[in-house]
């Protein structure tokens, strides 16, 4: 009841469809789903009082009550991870368009150097442009090749293990950390390698949270 804003007595008496922005039938058909255990969990973006909308993950299985079918909901609000994910994935959008631009830029340059090797210092400075680009994020960001090895490394990466780009460089996940942990990064990978696909995951180690973005 304080999350969404009414009286106990108040919800008792209303409907699902009052907070909940699906239409009728698309709700009607949610429940069903949760009643013959096709799927019973969900996210929907329900409606408080004040009409502020927030994004909630809801588990719901049937119940009897004296005698009665009850749908037992349990309602989480995910607003803040949403709204995190969100954030996470403008971020990915940005970098992906930065990197294509980059590289699009570089692959120019070189073509332009094959004609004359006085294009050097334009290749050198569009590499320095990528890397400086890429430095400036607070994010780890790194490239390994097939056999999982570091062929690049931003400085948020080398502050996060306290080294330098050179001492991570040809070297793997079990070369720099424990070996638990790198087997935790080592599970990322392996799921990005079998999708063949963006993979968002996260890796708790030490009561911390690491969430990771990998793409092949």
């Amino acid at each position: 009841a304080d999350f969404y804003g009414y009286t106990v007595e108040q919800l008792e008496s209303m409907k699902i469809t009052d907070i909940n922005t699906l239409s009728a039938d698309e709700t009607a058909k949610k429940m069903q789903d949760a009643v013959y255990n096709h799927n019973n969990q969900f996210e929907f973006v329900h409606r408080l009082a004040n009409g502020e909308l927030r994004n909630v993950e809801v588990y719901s299985s049937p119940h009897k009550v004296d005698e009665k079918d009850m749908l037992l909901s349990l309602v989480y609000d995910i607003s803040e991870r949403k709204m995190l994910e969100a954030q996470e994935q403008r971020q990915l959008r940005i970098l992906y368009s930065m990197v294509i631009l980059l590289s699009i830029s570089a692959f120019v340059i070189f073509i332009s150097y094959r004609k004359s090797k006085k294009q050097t210092k334009l290749l050198d400075n569009s590499i320095q442009l990528r890397h400086s680009f890429l430095n400036a994020s607070e994010q780890l960001i790194y490239l390994k090749d097939n056999n999982y090895k570091y062929i690049f490394a931003n400085k948020a990466f080398e502050n996060f293990y306290q080294t330098d780009e050179s001492r991570v460089i040809g070297k793997d996940d079990f070369e720099l950390s424990s070996k638990e942990f790198a087997e935790r990064i080592r599970e990322t990978d392996l799921k990005v390698v079998k999708s063949k696909s963006i993979v968002v995951d996260k890796v708790v180690w030490e009561n911390k949270t690491f969430r990771t973005t990998k793409f092949p």
